[in-house]
């Protein structure tokens, strides 16, 4: 996430206390826009609405199919 753009989400979420979930800095324009998982990341999938929102979006989406989005999530990560 862009510098910037992670400062607006964590001011977003401190204004917002306990009102919206704080969100893993990690997550991508197009995931804080509401286009993609916030999980997997993927934008072709079809998705439905989570209790969550960021700065530049008042409604996220997961992946509807939760075990292939589980998988393509399990692909993405980084083994520490």
């Amino acid at each position: 996430m862009d510098p910037q753009l992670a400062r607006r989400q964590a001011a977003y979420e401190r204004e917002n206390d306990g009102q919206v979930p704080h969100l893993l800095a990690h997550l991508s324009e197009a995931q804080l826009y509401g286009r993609a998982c916030i999980y997997c990341g993927d934008e072709s999938e079809p998705k439905r609405p989570v209790e969550a929102s960021s700065v530049l979006s008042s409604e996220l989406f997961e992946c509807v199919d939760t075990g292939a989005c589980f998988e393509r999530n399990a692909r993405t990560q980084v083994p520490e």
